[in-house]
């Protein structure tokens, strides 16, 4: 048998600190300094790093998406592009924001949550206003302050459009009815007059379509001031307009004075008989005060002399 070379250990072999094994890590290239006072094992705390805990130390490298479609150089080195590295853009991620496009389910837009916080909502920023679509045939037009229920292009402040009979309805709850109220003051806001005697608080107006276009009022019940307004005197009369038939005239005929008298026209031709109806005339054929009933009859009230 052959004579056994006695087993060499491997401390006791000469240039164990040559770098002759090069799949390893060469210890002395490993940087073993503590960073933001983390350690750990086994190698290197900048290899290990908590990038959670403190700021990336690896400065010196990039970032990148798998395509680099949004790879930058300078100060942007390595910055991810929101739209151009993450998928699933479109997906309904953020339920705390409102949705465009809608949200199964629906969704509640609330301006603030302070005492008296406000919701506004602008056509744009820019200061030629437009128009706020409330759904497809309503709109609020901000140009001209205008409001349309079933139009989208108002031409009055409220305007209401529907094929069918369109409705404003007010229900009241207690001891008094829905009221309609008119205002009327002279000069600006801020900076009111007093109003003048002539001058319509209140109008009730009727127009119709005539085969060409809509018409100017054919009918209407107007209230008046009687006087030149102050604190100790607002007087007032009601008047009552209608259109005779074949005309397109708006002519008064009837008007309750401010003292409470009822009076009419001084004189006009005989009206025509009307069953069921009895009309009060001053016939401008002789002055006089007549009355003529539902069979035709006519009975003279008073002579004008």
């Amino acid at each position: 048998m052959g004579k056994v070379s006695p087993i060499t250990d491997h401390g006791g072999l000469q240039g164990l600190g040559d770098d002759d094994h090069t799949q390893y890590v060469l210890h002395t290239e490993v940087d073993d300094s503590p960073v933001d006072g983390v350690t750990t094992d086994p190698i290197s705390s900048n290899w290990a790093f908590d990038h959670v805990a403190a700021a990336d130390p690896h400065t010196g490298y990039r970032l990148e998406s798998t395509d680099h479609t949004h790879q930058s150089t300078g100060a942007q080195a390595g910055t991810l592009d929101h739209g151009l590295a993450l998928t699933g853009l479109t997906d309904d991620d953020h339920t705390q924001y409102a949705l465009l496009l809608g949200r199964s389910g629906g969704q509640t837009l609330i301006g603030g949550t302070g005492s008296g916080d406000d919701l506004t909502l602008q056509s744009t920023s820019h200061a030629t206003r437009g128009t706020i679509f409330l759904g497809a045939s309503s709109a609020y037009d901000e140009v001209n302050t205008r409001l349309g229920i079933g139009t989208t292009t108002p031409t009055v402040d409220i305007q209401v459009v529907k094929t069918g009979e369109a409705t404003i309805e007010g229900i009241s709850y207690g001891t008094s009815g829905t009221v309609f109220r008119s205002k009327l003051a002279g000069g600006t806001p801020g900076s009111e007059t007093a109003i003048l005697s002539g001058q319509v608080i209140y109008q009730f107006n009727a127009q119709g379509y005539n085969g060409s276009a809509f018409t100017g009022s054919k009918g209407a019940v107007q209230i008046y001031a009687a006087e030149n307004w102050s604190t100790t005197a607002n007087g007032t009369y009601i008047s009552f307009q209608t259109t005779a038939k074949t005309t397109t005239t708006l002519t008064e005929r009837v008007r309750i004075s401010e003292d409470g008298g009822l009076q009419i026209v001084d004189g006009i031709t005989a009206p025509a008989t009307v069953a069921g109806f009895a009309s009060i005339y001053v016939d401008s054929a002789d002055g006089d005060l007549k009355v003529k009933f539902g069979d035709g009859f006519v009975r003279t009230l008073g002579a004008d002399s």
